[in-house]
């Protein structure tokens, strides 16, 4: 298996890698091949052929293997220093060598054959002789060619591997690094909101101690600590379920009724197969804040708050709204979602969790009061079987 691509090797290459690991080892092993392949031929085309199944010829022909690779490698050199040479004065090199080098092994072989066969007469047909060497020094030097180009093929079908993966592995870190910028900026949103929510708290608090009563003020202490205990809990980062973020403002509205008293009235209407749908954690708290502030704080009268979950198609809609005296006519919205702290950080925790599969509108509501609609792409759980699927 090849590490970079997860791919089963080539069959060239997994010739190569068992030929040897490096081309000054593939070169020889296949000089050796090569050059007794060659002695082979020879014995069964000629020394059979010929009925000279003496010593001295089978001698004479591993000989001349042996000067066919001494010759081989003068001619290697040559075609190394050769090879960014222009086209046609790089093939006018070639054919000089092989032409040279095929009568320099012609010679030698015929002395050898005179040496070792004692028969003097064999000079009168060197250009038999050429010709064979001509045809062999040709063959090897095709396959020298042949070889060094498909190695260098491969080499560079290597290095567009390696450029792939060098480029996938910086876009995982790069979608990394996103992700880590990304739940930070989250995480920074998310707490932008304590200090807003508690200085609300501290304030009901303190105003709860000046006028003596000390009961309620310590029941909302422990309130308090309860919700604090839970945020810090909770990652802002992740999504829940929208059952578990009710909780959440749950913790949240037991603090403030403490506040507000019988002037606060909230009611939940939590659509069907919404319950279970997966919102942003937090993401509720900010809507009822907001609207305790500028509703019931700002109202002598009971107000009612509405939380309202819809599914619309694959939408989730959440909806909060309020009965207090709303807004200025003439009010710019875009404006007023980028004056509070709470408003803003719900939209930009949105805009970074979905850019633009969101929505986020505000808008005022007859005859009096607030409205701040959600609009998020409807996920859910992996069911537990689909999760052990996915595991394995």
């Amino acid at each position: 298996m090849d590490i970079q691509t997860g791919q089963p090797p080539s069959r060239a290459k997994t010739i190569y890698q068992h030929l040897g690991r490096t081309p000054e080892r593939q070169f020889w092993t296949l000089q050796a091949v090569g050059w007794l392949a060659l002695c082979v031929v020879t014995f069964f085309t000629l020394t059979l052929w010929y009925n000279t199944l003496e010593l001295i010829y089978i001698a004479h022909t591993l000989l001349q293997a042996v000067l066919g690779i001494a010759v081989s490698l003068p001619m290697r050199w040559a075609f190394k220093r050769a090879w960014n040479m222009p086209l046609a004065p790089r093939l006018a090199l070639v054919a000089g060598v092989v032409v040279l080098a095929s009568m320099a092994w012609t010679a030698l072989r015929l002395q050898t054959f005179i040496w070792i066969v004692h028969e003097t007469d064999v000079w009168t047909d060197f250009g038999g002789w050429y010709f064979g060497s001509f045809m062999v020094l040709s063959s090897w030097t095709l396959a020298y060619h042949a070889i060094k180009h498909h190695r260098l093929l491969l080499a560079e079908k290597e290095r567009a591997v390696q450029a792939r993966a060098d480029a996938n592995e910086e876009r995982v870190k790069r979608l990394l690094a996103e992700g880590l910028s990304r739940e930070a900026q989250l995480k920074m949103l998310r707490y932008q909101l304590n200090p807003h929510f508690l200085f609300n708290t501290l304030n009901s608090i303190s105003a709860l101690i000046k006028t003596a009563r000390n009961d309620e003020a310590r029941e909302m202490v422990t309130r308090l600590a309860q919700f604090l205990r839970h945020t810090l809990d909770s990652d802002p980062a992740l999504k829940v379920t929208l059952d578990q973020e009710l909780e959440t403002v749950s913790l949240y509205l037991d603090i403030e009724r403490k506040r507000f008293g019988e002037r606060l009235t909230v009611d939940f209407d939590i659509g069907p197969g919404t319950a279970d749908a997966l919102v942003p954690a937090f993401v509720l708290q900010p809507l009822f804040e907001n609207a305790l502030k500028f509703a019931v704080g700002r109202s002598a009268r009971p107000e009612t708050i509405t939380m309202a979950s819809r599914r619309e198609g694959a939408s989730l809609v959440l909806t909060v709204s309020d009965t207090g005296p709303g807004v200025e006519p003439g009010t710019d919205f875009a404006e007023l979602s980028e004056r509070g702290v709470g408003l803003r950080n719900i939209r930009q925790r949105l805009e970074t969790e979905y850019g633009e599969a969101h929505g986020f509108d505000i808008a005022a509501v007859e005859p009096g009061g607030f409205k701040v609609r959600i609009t998020l792409p409807l996920e859910r759980e992996a069911a537990p079987a689909q999760a052990g699927a996915a595991a394995e």
